[in-house]
């Protein structure tokens, strides 16, 4: 069961948006934060869903620049067929 404290800390990573695209982001254990500190308290860092970026939150580096090609064009290249 997971405590209320861990609960606030995951909805915080989760909740930011992406530092490039602005997007939805997800919490991911930063395992080698967490084998430093001896704990998983904030040993997190947000991973956005749609470009792939992975970032810290609380100091806003970027770990992993992601792809913003996977978030596709905002405008479309090619006009579509009018059948």
């Amino acid at each position: 069961m997971i405590s209320q404290k861990a609960r606030q800390n995951l909805e915080y990573y989760n909740d930011v948006p992406c530092v490039r695209c602005g997007s939805k982001c997800l919490a991911q254990l930063d395992t080698q934060r967490a084998l430093q500190n001896g704990t998983t308290t904030n040993a997190y860092v947000s991973r956005c869903t749609a470009c792939g970026c992975v970032f810290s939150p609380d100091s806003g580096m970027i770990i992993e620049l992601g792809n913003l090609a996977n978030e596709g064009p905002a405008i479309p290249m090619v006009r579509p067929s009018e059948d």
